[in-house]
């Protein structure tokens, strides 16, 4: 399962993340319009307050 990671989180999450088997992508940096074109290849999406999840998402 491909994890997409927006915004920045602890070490140790990401750790928990792959060794649970999940193929990680952090991405803290991506841009509102990148993460448009991008976010339909994973089946999570981690965010905290940076990255806005609107309907267009």
């Amino acid at each position: 399962m491909k994890v997409l990671v927006c915004d920045p989180i602890h070490e140790e999450g990401i750790k928990i993340l792959k060794d649970a088997g999940f193929d990680v992508h952090i991405r803290p940096d991506i841009s509102y319009e990148e993460l448009k074109q991008t976010v339909g290849e994973f089946e999570v999406l981690v965010v905290r307050s940076r990255t806005k999840v609107t309907r267009e998402i």
